[in-house]
């Protein structure tokens, strides 16, 4: 029902009058309270107004008393006044509207043309509006607005047409506040949804994380008992090659010491990549570490159909870092390139997906920086992902096809060494570019050049007949190296575990002790303080064989006493240089 005051003026009696007009009110606070948009409640507010005082213009400002603005939100005008020509915002020392925000009262005009307070006369009296009202939206110190009237002459709100002005007024003000309110809950309630999807994906990557961490363990495991087989096998067939074989079997034992040795490089690739360690700052070649990683992923863009290009340029600088976390990051690109291409439903056994991993030295200023870039022509990224590509947990592939970490950690890598991680892409072509500032002081021994035994000469004659204890957890893996010892003049013992050892060395005096760094009943340092205990002379004349296990106090104790270690798997000639570096 559409009531004005001035039909409310045509009831018989003044009862009668006073009863549509609280039925009017009622019907209007009813429709307001529905009404739960801010936006289209505001306008529901000015058009309410206007039915119920006949106002030809009706204003809802908005009231900001930090930044002292008044803000036109919502209004409704009769056809008959034209365009609305007021001014969209104000400030809080402009017109009547400004006095009602300041003061917090109502303000009623008869003649704004004998009021100063009204600053668009003009327009209104243009328009025989020469009636102005306002009221407050709110109580107390809670203002939520002000709203303004224009009537004809004559047309002054008096007595209860005031009082319906600011009951209307705090009705709007209940209304407004839940709408608010609602709105309020609903932008949360949203928010709340959106955090908990992204938790759920979270959570989702971090039990992938922790599969992860999980298997580097298991294939830490695997890795090093591959260790002790692949040493004897490399060693017997070594051996084999220095005895003279018939040339018809000489081949099928070369292609043994080959494939083993190829087999030796994996393993320590992957215990590399799975050991926990803290970072190391040595000289790092980066045209080997790439070379090595290559060796890892190989085999599998071959069987995949993809071509891997490598332009190493020669001059690129060695850069300062920790290894190891250069080998991962590496590792990550070529891995996110592989996965770009097979993943994106365009790989497989389609000719012409390619892998390139080149490197280039740049001078920039007084700096050099080494340069790698790794680019496949896989689909691209998306523009709207390419501004995240770097975040943690963030991936486009499917729940299990990956972490979301990889590049989120090479990134992190890449800026604690001092250089950038970038990356650029368009259709069919992405570009990762990694820039490392250049070492300070090169001449120091690259980390990935170091040799399995370290520096310094061996003499491959036979010596004076020394005694020599043999120390290993498997009798199987100390017979090349017998055979190796022996022939080079040494008189070898044996023993499988730490208690046959400790009570050899409490019968016999030995002149070296070869001890595997993992031993069951006592680990390689207890063994090694045990025998220094029964025989002080041996404390400078151990050899541990190592695996590269995830094993951080061996690395401390190894450090610590400066005893020279030797890595699993060896050749007899990595063998007996290590020997002849430890013996007297």
């Amino acid at each position: 029902m559409r009531w004005t005051l001035r039909s409310l003026f045509t009831a018989d009696t003044e009862s009668e009058t006073r009863r549509l007009r609280l039925q009017a009110l009622a019907e209007v606070s009813v429709s307001l309270s529905q009404q739960l948009d801010p936006t289209r409640l505001l306008q529901q507010i000015t058009d309410a107004l206007a039915s119920l005082t006949g106002a030809h213009n009706v204003v809802m400002w908005d009231v900001d008393y930090v930044t002292g603005v008044i803000t036109r939100r919502a209004w409704t005008a009769d056809p008959s006044i034209g365009a609305m020509e007021l001014p969209s915002a104000l400030s809080l020392d402009q017109g009547g509207t400004g006095w009602i925000a300041r003061h917090r009262e109502p303000l009623f005009v008869e003649d704004i043309a004998s009021d100063p307070r009204i600053i668009a006369a003009r327009w209104a009296l243009d328009r025989d509006l020469v009636v102005f009202a306002g009221v407050p939206v709110g109580s107390g110190a809670d203002l939520l607005g002000v709203l303004t009237l224009n009537l004809k002459r004559g047309l002054l709100l008096q007595g209860d047409d005031r009082a319906l002005l600011t009951t209307f007024a705090a009705q709007a003000a209940v209304a407004i506040r839940n709408a608010r309110l609602f709105a309020e809950n609903a932008r949360l309630y949203a928010e709340a949804q959106v955090r908990l999807h992204e938790l759920q994906e979270t959570q989702v990557q971090l039990v992938q994380a922790a599969k992860l961490s999980a298997v580097g363990q298991l294939v830490s495991g695997v890795a090093h008992e591959l260790n002790n087989p692949l040493s004897v096998v490399i060693g017997y067939a070594q051996l084999l090659l220095s005895r003279g074989l018939p040339e018809d079997a000489r081949r099928p034992v070369e292609l043994i010491v080959a494939q083993g040795a190829r087999m030796a490089k994996i393993v320590q690739s992957l215990l590399l990549f799975s050991r926990q360690r803290k970072p190391e700052r040595r000289i790092v070649d980066l045209r080997a570490v790439i070379q090595q990683i290559v060796r890892l992923r190989e085999s599998q863009l071959t069987l995949s159909s993809i071509q891997l290009e490598l332009d190493l340029a020669v001059d690129v600088p060695p850069v300062e870092g920790d290894m190891h976390q250069l080998q991962q990051v590496f590792l990550n690109l070529l891995l996110n390139a592989e996965q770009a291409i097979l993943g994106s439903g365009v790989g497989g056994r389609r000719t012409g997906d390619r892998i390139r991993i080149s490197t280039i030295a740049r001078r920039d200023g007084d700096g050099t920086w080494a340069v790698v870039q790794v680019t496949d022509n896989g689909p691209g990224i998306k523009a709207d992902v390419l501004p995240r590509i770097f975040d943690p947990f963030f991936t486009t592939k499917r729940i299990g096809d990956g972490s979301g970490l990889g590049l989120s950690v090479s990134h992190g890598i890449v800026e604690q060494h001092g250089g950038h991680l970038t990356v650029e892409s368009s259709p069919g072509h992405t570009a990762f570019t990694v820039a490392l500032p250049a070492a300070e002081d090169p001449a120091e021994t690259p980390a990935s050049a170091a040799t399995a035994t370290g520096a310094g000469s061996w003499r491959a004659g036979a010596s004076k007949s020394r005694r020599l204890l043999l120390v290993e957890r498997d009798l199987a893996a100390t017979e090349p190296m017998r055979a190796t010892l022996e022939r080079h003049g040494w008189q070898i013992d044996v023993a499988v575990g730490t208690r046959a050892a400790l009570e050899r060395l409490r019968d016999t005096r030995y002149d070296l002790v070869i001890s595997d760094l993992r031993l069951p009943e006592l680990d390689g340092p207890d063994f090694y303080h045990a025998a220094v205990a029964l025989r002080h002379e041996l404390a400078d004349r151990f050899l541990f064989l190592t695996a590269e296990a995830n094993d951080t106090d061996a690395t401390a104790f190894l450090a610590r006493t400066q005893l020279r270690d030797l890595a699993k798997p060896f050749t007899p000639e990595g063998l007996l240089r290590a020997v002849a570096q430890v013996s007297p």
